[in-house]
């Protein structure tokens, strides 16, 4: 999408427009519920993803150049299990030994 390149100011818009409104239309149908873990979640998210994409980098550079296609699904994998670990503790007795992620 970012090499999408229109020579008229007028369809740049329209495409802008376009995908904006598909967004919209994806958001709509995606199931609340992981838009409000993702929500709630988000700062942790916020904070935690500069480390797990350098874990990502470092698994995958050395033997893919050119793998950020790999490196983002890495890292997105690494973010969920920590998270997923937090939710698993939370509701657990280890509550105040997953407390400080």
């Amino acid at each position: 999408m970012a090499f999408k390149i229109a020579g008229s100011p007028v369809i740049n818009i329209l495409y802008a427009f376009g995908i904006i409104m598909e967004l919209v239309f994806i958001f709509r149908n995606i199931d609340t519920k992981i838009l409000s873990v993702l929500g709630e979640k988000s700062m942790l998210i916020y904070g935690l993803h500069p480390y797990t994409n350098n874990l990502a980098f470092i698994l995958i550079f050395s033997r893919y150049k050119e793998g950020w296609w790999l490196q983002f699904i890495v890292s997105m994998i690494c973010l969920f299990v920590i998270l997923w670990i937090r939710n698993v503790g939370q509701k657990t007795k280890y509550t105040n030994l997953v407390n400080w992620i």
